[in-house]
């Protein structure tokens, strides 16, 4: 049971850093393809000014990548912790669980 519970977490965080890093290429495609569109109706020097910006945009990306190292490493720190403590691991889990819920509820009287 233990490591069912490891591997889910492990493939859930696959899955969200796959899902971030869709997301940001997406991003980074969407402002590219503005970028073009706009450079092809301006000037000359409109066009250097957005390319410019492109440029910056890209390694604003790359930045972001970089900042996601970290994160990476932790999942990993993470993952073996639970690992180790899997029992832990599953009562730390049930409490979060417990917490959102409660606090869902809250929220959910105080609109009323």
């Amino acid at each position: 049971m233990s490591k069912s519970i490891s591997e889910d977490l492990r493939e859930d965080l696959r899955e969200d850093v796959k899902d971030l890093r869709e997301s940001i290429d997406e991003t980074l495609e969407d402002g590219v393809r503005s970028l073009r569109s706009a450079a092809e109706s301006l000037s000359d020097k409109s066009e250097e000014a957005i390319a410019k910006a492109a440029v910056a945009v890209r390694k604003a990306a790359d930045v972001l990548s970089e900042k996601a190292k970290p994160a990476k490493a932790l999942a990993k720190k993470g993952v073996a912790k639970i690992k180790e403590h899997p029992l832990v691991s599953a009562g730390v889990a049930l409490t979060a669980a417990a917490l959102l819920i409660s606090l869902l509820v809250a929220e959910r009287r105080r609109k009323t």
